[in-house]
């Protein structure tokens, strides 16, 4: 860098700063967050990454909002009787013993 000219030095310096950005925006995790940051065509890399913390903040607001909702740990499954799901997806569904309904058939 000290036998570069000045303009040189500021395109070499703006070329690592792009290389920086894109490296950053190919390592964010997900492909959601990646596709939102390409789209704002930030310039700078705090533009970037603010926009990638606003996006990731929001999806995780997003998430604890639906995991803390009224119906949240009120599911009772008619399998095992526990809550928080359904007897559809119960982990006991196949190891349950056979039962036998009031009319005397076999279910499972």
């Amino acid at each position: 860098m000290q036998d570069c000219e000045d303009d040189e030095r500021i395109g070499i310096v703006a070329l690592a700063d792009k290389l920086r950005n894109i490296c950053f925006v190919q390592g964010i995790f997900s492909d959601r967050i990646q596709t939102i940051v390409r789209s704002r065509n930030g310039n700078t890399f705090d533009e970037i990454a603010e926009t990638a913390l606003e996006e990731e903040s929001a999806i995780f607001s997003k998430n604890e909002r639906y995991r803390q909702g009224p119906a949240f740990g009120k599911l009772l499954c008619s399998n095992c009787g526990k809550t928080g799901h359904v007897a559809a997806k119960c982990y006991l569904k196949d190891k349950k013993d056979v039962r036998v309904n009031k009319l005397g058939s076999e279910i499972r």
